[in-house]
């Protein structure tokens, strides 16, 4: 495989890339843009939305009015591209100070999972939300100091997450009814040379993409957590992965500058 670039969007720090099936356009967010951005491969048009009130955006997942949830500052907000205001939804993490949102997905019965961060990047105060369709917020886990990269197998049954500063991904049980976790299991862990892991997606065989940030690479898990294949890369802090296109068989990848 050789890559190629897209957008040379120049981002400081390209995440939460995903594809949006209704659009048929790709989306992801600058962190510290706060920039939502829309890339059409049909015709080759960029848009670029900032996110007002905030110093930052953690990531973003489409919502079926049209609008986008983003995480913010101080919680998380409805955004509208079309007005471009922010409508304020909940703030699970309570305003912790020295703590922010990061990674979020949403998974195939609608739940929301949203991690947060240690700014400091040094004590494991992050936690992991889920979101009910119905609003109620459960703590899934706790205890990380980076929570990363939720993902989702294709049956719905485990959901996988990456352990950033303890260089390990992991994998739960997950009960697509409930939407309740099981134990944590190590999946894979990443060498220290091999940068930290980053974003997770999963392809429709059931393996585990990571992007490695400090690695230069994406590397391809297989179902039992062996490393099936790694992508070299142009650039060393690649951030997030996810496939899209017409047939969703084309691995889009995002990085940041520094």
């Amino acid at each position: 495989m050789t890559p190629r670039v897209v957008v040379a969007c120049e981002n400081a720090l390209g995440e939460s890339v995903f594809w949006h099936v209704g659009e048929r356009a790709l989306f992801w967010i600058d962190f510290f843009g706060p920039t939502l951005h829309r890339w059409d491969p049909a015709t080759g048009e960029c848009r670029v939305w900032t996110i007002p009130g905030s110093r930052q955006v953690g990531s973003a997942v489409p919502l079926r009015d049209g609008r986008f949830l983003v995480a913010l500052d101080d919680g998380l907000h409805a955004f509208d591209p079309v007005s471009g205001r922010t409508q304020f939804v909940t703030d699970p993490n309570g305003c912790r100070h020295g703590v922010s949102y990061n990674d979020a997905k949403v998974d195939r019965a609608g739940n929301y999972w949203v991690g947060t961060y240690d700014a400091a990047e040094s004590a494991p105060r992050g936690i992991l939300y889920r979101i009910a369709t119905d609003g109620s917020v459960q703590l899934a886990d706790s205890g990380y100091v980076v929570c990363n990269g939720p993902a989702f197998s294709p049956d719905g049954k485990i959901l996988y997450f990456s352990d950033t500063a303890g260089r390990r991904l992991f994998a739960y049980d997950l009960d697509p009814t409930t939407g309740r976790l099981g134990e944590a299991r190590v999946f894979a862990r990443i060498d220290d040379d091999a940068g930290l892991p980053d974003g997770l997606t999963v392809d429709a065989d059931g393996h585990v993409w990571c992007a490695h940030y400090g690695g230069g690479r994406v590397t391809r898990f297989a179902p039992d957590g062996a490393i099936d294949r790694a992508i070299g890369l142009p650039a060393p802090y690649v951030t997030s992965c996810c496939f899209g296109g017409a047939s969703l068989d084309t691995l889009f990848v995002t990085q940041a500058r520094s």
